[in-house]
Order: structure tokens, then sequence, then C-alpha cells
């Protein structure tokens, strides 16, 4: 009998005593018992049966392009993967959704018992093909949905007829699933729920059918290949189009070994000969020889499977985003108890160099940590829901190696960076942004696992974090990891959160997202930003996008993840394009480098770069935010956002956006589709898209030559050309955050004069329960030359605030506006390109940016400056290591008061792509030179050398460099 080296006694002390003082641990104790005593009533032979081997295919849908044989795609409202199962009352039946038939029509059950061999082996020469029969559904004919394994062809006879994996989905969902309801799953689920009822109590009748079912499992394994399960033919797996894997692909695989090491240290001390004994007592179908001992089982069960990953992750058949695929093999180690493996492991993770696949995310984890996880503390993705993935994944990895003489990730400031990136995602203090792939478009909630987190806080005692868990958990317990001891990690964090959770206005330059939030008294927080970083890392192309919420929504919610994330043309042309975001389209027909058709997008995604942030400032009444992508196009591409919120019930937004020559299209949505138009005149197309009247929706011949999407805005009214006028939405609460009903409305005055504008639907991916069926979209066109398009944006609740808009200046060098309040104010909103003087109402301004309020008797009540002086200088010296106190050693052009440089950003010229735009935290005088303390952001970057690491590291700046700081 072996111990467990994973599950500690310290560990399982834990466990028992939080089941003793808190009622949550007693009823998660109870839901595991009572669920394994359902498991137990099924009969360890079934239990053991449902692992099943290869020959039965998977695949994670049963069609995503056509949804249900009877409802067709209406059963993607209820989300991806919502097929019902119920494995006691109708094993081998998938229930649609929607309209509740259930596939496949025939008794699949009898056809695979007809197949199975002495060791409970499937095959299908041995299978009675004669009980593939409709039974369900007579009248549409024998073969109507009969699935045999491999689906139901719905026209055997047309080799480009498409396939419905009835029996492929429920294998994978309730066989081998990764987590599943105990009601809708079986196999894996069955293995995990049984092997930790033996943890907690300790009896054998739990532990004996986990383990013959774990030691099936161990033995099938690698007999398993996602190769098999041909995408092109319909099944679908996880493996990112690699092809590669085992069980559902090697991106789900990597989720399952990381379960599955965990059992078997669950498992070991019920591994002895008498659990050999039962198995050849018992009526268990074990494959090959009865084993003898359970020294033997033991060897099978790690020979075949746990020494499997470390060659499975070498090759990539498992693989899958950075962090759980680390977790997985150092826990294998762990688990194993082999100090020897655990040493080679971790030194392959840390210094491992992949010269086959040599991308950003197969880095050895030492260049990772530096290139991958950046100095505003985020994961080398973009999406909030796949950066999560490395938070989650490495926070395991630093509480498996905490202490380690060598890699102990909480000594490296970058990963103590990444463990607050869930904070950096909070807007509106209630809302993840919505950035790239995540589902639930302008869903409002905050995205978090609280046991992870509380782990991180542990170790590091970050009060946002703990301002963050108190605030998401209210009353509630906060840690529910009953490993860890439950109520001192409560009560500390609760002591360590001093003051209530909001999110905070802040400039990520080097992860391209800008944001201003505001907590007005008596209304619900805003916010407002952009977003103009990298496009990878399931991003979208969406540089320069405009986020803005208020009144406890999202009132311009990005799509989100799209329906399906394989290379499809809705995914690239619509619903991840430019198009469907709040920025500009340049309509081209290649418009980006090596770009042919939309299915080599993902290979040259990371050619399309992110932007810089070339101003950020903010006083709490007004704020601007710009940030320019030049390379995206290849022209200007450049934003400007001008919040102002002098009285805090009359917030609106300046917008200027400047793109350089030719065909662009700007286009803005909001959350609701009843709008009005002022000011100017849309007629109805007479069918069509936006793409042309001739051009139906999805049109495969646009796609193919156009690449702006046009072809998926539908319901087009049109007008001409136009300047002057008004698109009012009236905002909808999609997800039912408001307790009564309210009047909410977001208001675009389009100032700048256009080519021709429209008003279109576009429908948010359908494959997420709870989206918005659609939306309506301005989208306005200007042609020739350069020319910027300025609109002011104004939310408000029952009634306009706003009396009109003026463009009283609009060139290269000065946009000059003048926004008239209905209750007699007047703001004039100047921004200054120039060193000159802009002259206004007599007095002359100079600076970037000038707000000046007046109220209805002409008294200047407000003033705003920012940008009427800049300091030049170079950088001296600057920090070259690793650590949380970092510094620029800067010659000025100039003397400077030391204390007006705080909080301002210093911008250092430099080569390298996120921008060298650094916070200063503060300043001194020191010796005729300014010391700018930047905090905890470093300048490193990588190294020179990934083979010779003790060559040094490569710097976002350099010595020498000449910088500017705008005051």
């Amino acid at each position: 009998m072996s111990e467990r080296t994973f599950f500690t006694e310290d560990k399982l002390g834990n466990v028992k005593r939080n089941i003793e003082n808190f009622k949550w641990a007693r009823e998660k104790s109870e839901r595991i018992i009572s669920a394994a005593d359902n498991y137990l009533s099924i009969g360890t032979r079934q239990l053991v049966a449902s692992i099943t081997p290869q020959e039965i295919l998977r695949s994670f849908d049963v069609n995503q392009e056509h949804g249900c044989p009877n409802c067709g795609p209406e059963t993607m409202r209820h989300g991806r993967w919502s097929w019902i199962m119920d494995y006691k009352n109708a094993p081998w039946k998938v229930k649609c959704p929607n309209c509740g038939n259930i596939y496949p029509s025939n008794d699949f059950g009898k056809f695979y018992e007809s197949g199975l061999d002495e060791h409970g082996l499937f095959s299908y020469e041995r299978a009675d093909r004669s009980l593939l029969v409709n039974e369900l559904y007579p009248e549409k004919g024998e073969g109507y949905a009969v699935d045999d394994g491999h689906g139901w062809l719905a026209d055997a006879s047309d080799p480009q007829t498409f396939r419905y994996t009835f029996i492929p989905y429920y294998v994978l969902h309730c066989l081998w699933p990764i987590e599943k309801p105990e009601s809708s799953a079986l196999g894996t689920m069955a293995i995990k729920t049984l092997a930790e009822a033996y943890m907690i109590t300790g009896d054998k009748k739990y532990g004996y059918p986990a383990a013959a079912m774990y030691y099936r499992m161990a033995l099938i394994y690698p007999t398993l290949d996602a190769r098999e399960c041909r995408w092109e033919d319909g099944y679908k797996l996880a493996h990112g189009h690699t092809k590669l894997g085992r069980m559902g692909g090697c991106i789900w695989d990597v989720e399952l070994m990381n379960e599955a090491v965990e059992w078997y240290d669950m498992l070991k001390p019920c591994l002895d000969d008498d659990f050999a004994a039962y198995l050849r007592e018992e009526t268990v179908r074990y494959i090959g020889e009865a084993p003898q001992s359970g020294e033997e089982i033991c060897r099978e069960i790690e020979e075949k499977m746990l020494l499997q990953v470390y060659p499975d992750l070498r090759n990539y058949t498992l693989h899958c985003n950075p962090g759980f695929p680390h977790e997985m093999l150092l826990k294998t180690a762990k688990v194993l108890g082999r100090d020897d493996l655990f040493d080679e492991y971790a030194e392959f993770l840390f210094k491992y160099i992949d010269r086959v696949r040599d991308h950003p995310l197969h880095y050895d984890l030492e260049t990772m940590m530096l290139s991958e996880m950046n100095r505003d503390g985020f994961a080398g993705e973009v999406s909030p829901s796949y950066n999560a993935m490395w938070t989650l994944g490495f926070i395991q990895v630093a509480e498996i190696l905490k202490g380690h003489p060598k890699y102990d990730l909480y000594e490296h400031i970058n990963f103590r960076k990444l463990g607050n990136m869930v904070v950096n995602y909070i807007t509106a203090d209630n809302f993840t942004l919505r950035l790239a792939d995540i589902s639930g478009c302008g869903k409002p909630e905050i995205r978090i696992t609280p046991d992870e987190q509380v782990k991180f806080f542990l170790a590091t005692r970050s009060p946002r974090i703990a301002e963050l868990l108190v605030k998401v958990c209210g009353d509630a317990p906060i840690c529910t990891d009953w490993y860890l001891d439950c109520g001192t990690a409560d009560a500390l964090i609760r002591k360590t959160a001093k003051r209530e959770f909001r999110s905070e206005s802040r400039c990520f330059p080097c992860f391209g997202l800008s944001m201003i939030e505001s907590h007005p008294e008596g209304k619900e927080a805003e916010s407002n930003g952009i977003y103009f970083g990298s496009n990878r890392g399931h991003g979208h192309r969406d540089t320069m996008n405009l986020y803005l919420h208020g009144f406890g929504i999202d009132l311009m919610p990005d799509l989100g993840e799209p329906s399906f994330k394989d290379k499809n043309p809705e995914r690239y042309r619509w619903s991840s394009n430019a198009l469907s975001h709040n920025t500009v389209t340049v309509r081209q027909e290649k418009p980006f480098e090596k770009e042919i058709d939309y299915q080599d997008f993902p290979d040259c995604i990371n050619a399309i770069a992110g932007g810089r942030a070339n101003h950020y400032y903010t006083d709490g009444k007004v704020s601007v935010i710009e940030a320019e992508a030049p390379r995206l196009y290849n022209r200007d591409f450049r934003r400007t956002v001008i919040t102002v919120d002098i009285d805090g019930k009359s917030r609106y937004l300046v917008d200027l956006f400047r793109v350089g020559e030719g065909e662009r299209h700007i286009s803005y949505h909001a959350i609701g589709n009843e709008v009005v138009a002022e000011g100017a005149r849309f007629i109805p197309q007479s069918g069509g898209t936006y793409a042309g009247e001739d051009v139906p929706y999805a049109d495969a011949e646009y796609t193919k030559k156009w690449y702006d999407g046009f072809n998926y805005l539908t319901d087009v009214r049109r007008c001409g050309k136009a300047d002057g006028f008004t698109v009012d939405w009236k905002c909808v609460d999609n997800w039912n955050v408001w307790k009564n009903e309210r009047n909410v409305h977001l208001k675009i005055h389009m100032l700048s004069e256009i080519d021709g504008a429209a008003l279109c639907k576009g429908v948010p991916p359908q494959a997420h329960a709870g989206n918005p069926r659609e939306m309506t979209y301005l989208v306005a066109k200007k042609s020739g030359v350069a020319g910027d398009f300025v609109s002011v944006i104004e939310p408000y609740e029952d009634e306009s605030f706003i009396l009109g808009c003026e463009l009283v200046r609009a060139d290269d060098i000065v946009s000059a506006l003048c926004i008239k309040h209905k209750n007699g104010r007047c703001d004039y909103v100047v921004v200054n390109r120039s060193e000159a003087a802009f002259e206004l109402c007599g007095e002359k301004l100079y600076g970037f940016l000038n707000v000046r309020s007046f109220n209805k008797n002409g008294q200047q009540i407000y003033s705003a400056n920012y940008g009427s002086r800049t300091v030049t200088g170079r950088v001296c010296t600057f920090t070259q290591e690793l650590g949380a106190e970092n510094y620029i050693m800067a010659e000025l052009d100039e003397a400077v008061d030391a204390a007006s440089l705080r909080g301002r950003f210093v911008d250092i010229k430099t080569d390298y792509e996120p921008n060298a735009f650094y916070e200063i935290i503060d300043a001194e005088n020191c010796d005729g030179k300014m010391r700018l303390c930047v905090g905890d952001r470093t300048f490193i970057t990588g190294f020179v050398d990934r083979d010779n690491k003790e060559k040094g590291y490569t710097y976002s700046v350099e010595n020498g460099a000449s910088l500017t700081i705008t005051l």
C-alpha cells in the first residue's frame, strides 16, 4: 500500500477540521458521498465499462454549423455544449435543449454491447449492424438519425454532406468529461467522485470501484489518438487545429491529466494486493492478464499513464495555454514521489528551448516570465478568460514550488504582478472587461476563481486581492478550498481589506489598455477607455476599440467570444473583426500582409501589431487618453478620447479618431435596437447588406475578396453626405441588472463631415446563452484625404442634457468643440497639437488639452489644462535588475519641480513595440539629475540570448534615449 504524497496529512487534516467547523464543507462532503453512492448503485462492472476505448470516437459538438436535425441552429441559443444527457434513464442519448428531440434514433447501447469482447473492449467487426435501425422516428425512414458511433450523415450519398456526432458527443461529455454535473456524467466524473469519497471516508467500498475504473483508464489511455477524430469529418476536439492529443485533444487532455494525477494520489492507499484480488473476484472486465498484486497495478498505471505525461508534453500530445501544463508536470512528479523526476521536470520547464516550435507560448519559463508576463501585470494573451488560465495554472505551480531554492515563483516580481491581473481587468466596479474572446456580450460579472486568488493572497498579502475577495464573496465564506485552513484564511483576508473595492483609473501601455473610472455620488460606477494592444492570444481586430459603462450596464458591449473558435468566416469577418467593434475599419481588399483567406488569419495574427500610448491624464473631472497604432494599416491611426464630468451628473466623451487617407468606416453600437436619428434622413436599402444591396448576408464570394465584414450587417438604412446629426439608442438591460425599468440612452453627436452613413443590424454570437439577439450599428464613412472623425458621445437617463454641439475648428493642428447644455452651461474642449496658442473667448490657450466651462451667465466655473509644458531630456541610467523598485536617472533640459512630475508619464523614445511609457510614482532631484521612480514596472523584456542567459537582459529603454514628460 502506497502513501499519498500530494494530498499530505496536513491537507487532509484541514479537510477534516473544515468539515467539523463549516456548514459549506459538511454539505460538500455530503454531496460527494451522496453522488458516490449513486454511482455505486450502477454496479462496478458497468462503471468500468463506461471507460470507452479508441474505437468509439469523440467530438465536443454535435454539429456546430447546423445545430439540431430538427430545429437547426436554434439549439445554439442555449449555449455551446448544452445538449442534455441522462446516463441512468437515457443511456447513449443526447437531447436537444431547444426542441427536446432525442438522438440517435437507434439503440446504440445494444449495438455497443454486441461488439464487446471478454475484456470489455469494443470492435466494429464483432458488433451486430442489424441493430442500427431508427426506432424513435420511424416516419422519417429507417436510417434517419442512426449513429453507429461515427455519427450520422444527413445524406450518405453526398460526399459534401455534414455529420451529426451524437454518440461522439455523448462519449466526450458523458464518459470522458472534465467537469460535468454528476447527474449527466459517468466515466471519469465517477472516478473523481468515488476517489474523493474514498479520501474523505477511507471506505474501500468507494475506493475499489474508483480504482478499477482508474486502472482501466490507465490501460486504455495510451491507445487513444485524437488524430483519428478528424476535424474535417465533423469530429471537433480541443487541440487548436494541431490535431494532436489523446482523449479530447491536446488542450482538454491537459485538464484531464491534471485531475487524473490527483485521483491516483487519492487512491494510492487502496491499490494493494487485496484490490488485485477484488479485480479477480469481481465480474470486472480488465484488459489483458488478471493482475496479481497491488505493486503490479501501480507499476502499470505509472508506466502507461503517469510517466507518459512527460514525453506527451515534450511532443505536444499534451499542450495548452501556459500554466496548466507546468502544473500538471510538476504535480505528476510529486504524486509519483520522485525527487529526481521533480528536479528533472522543473529544469525542463524553466530551461528547455524548443527550436522546432519557437513560439512565445512555448518559451522556457525563465524567458516567459520576462517576455510574456509583462510589466503591467498581464499574461501573454489578450482575453481575460484565456489570461486567467495563466494565473490559475501558475498559482498552482507557485504553490508546488514555494520555497524552492531556484524556482520560487513568488520571488519573481512579474509573477507577483500577474497574480493581480484579475484586478487589472475590472472596470466600473462590477465588470470584468469584455475584451477579445470572453463569453457573455456585455455581461456584468467579475471573473474570478476565489480559491486560487486566496492562495496568491496568503503568499503575497495583496490588499487589492483581499478587497476584491471580500467584494465578490460578501458575507459568505471566502476560502472554500478545504485543503487549506479556511477559517484562518478568511479572517486574514477580511482584516487586510481595509476599504471597499473600487476600480481605479489606469494606463497599461505595455498591455495596451487605458481606462478612466469614476464613482459619482448617488450613481453607479462609470468608466470608459480604449484598447490599443496586441491582437494575439484569442484577440480580436479591435485596435482602438472604445468601451463605455454606466447606469450599471455595459453601454457599448464588445461581442466577445465567437460562436465557434475554429477557422470560420463568421469569426474572422464579423465577431472578431474591427467592424463589430467601436473602432475604424480601413476598407481594402488585402489590408494585412500575409493574409490570403480568412483561414490564414491565425497564422498572421501576430503581424497585426498593437499600438502605443501618447497621452494619459485625469484630474477626476476631465481626462484624456490618446493612443496610436500607425503600423496597423501603415498610416495614421490615432484615437483621442476626452472625458468631461465636471458636475458628476453630465458625463460625456469627445471622440477624435484620425485615420490616414483612404476609405475608412467608423462603427458605433449600443446595447439596444430602438434608435432615433435627427439631422440626417436614413432611407431603407432594398435588401442586401452594408456591402451592397446585391450582396447577401455572409456571402462567401464577398468574404473571399473583401476583409471588412460588411456582408454581416443587415437591415441597412443609409444617408448621404452629412454633418451635425445625432443617433440616439434607447438602451436595454440585457442581463437584468436593474430592479425597475429605466430610461437609459446613448447618444452620438456626429460633428465631422462624412461621405455617408448607415444604420444596420449586427448579430452577436448566438452560441452563448443570454447574448442579445441583435444590436444596431451606426457606420459612418470618409473617403479620400485624411481627416478626423469627430463626435460627442452622451450617455444619459430620462432626458438628454446636451442642447447642441458645434465643431469650432477641425484640422491637423486643432480640434475645438463647443458643447452647449440645456441648463445654459457651455463647455469648450480644445485639443491643440502645436506649441502655438489657440485663442478662445479672448484667452490664449496653450497645451495639448484645454477645457473651459461657463455657466449660463457667462462666468467661468471650471478650467482644465494639460500639456502646457513639455519637459525633455535623456536617460542616464536605469534599474537593470529585477526588483519591486525601479527608477530612471534622467538629465532634463530645464529645471523642474520634482513634485510636479508625480503622477505624470515619462515617454521614452524606443524601437521596442510596447512603448516605454511609464507612470512616475515619485521623483527627486539628485545632484543635478532627476530620479524618476516608476515602482514595480520593470524595464527588462527578456534575455539577450536564451541559450546563454548569462549574457544578460534586453530592456525597453537604453541609456542616452530621449524622453519627454507632458505636464
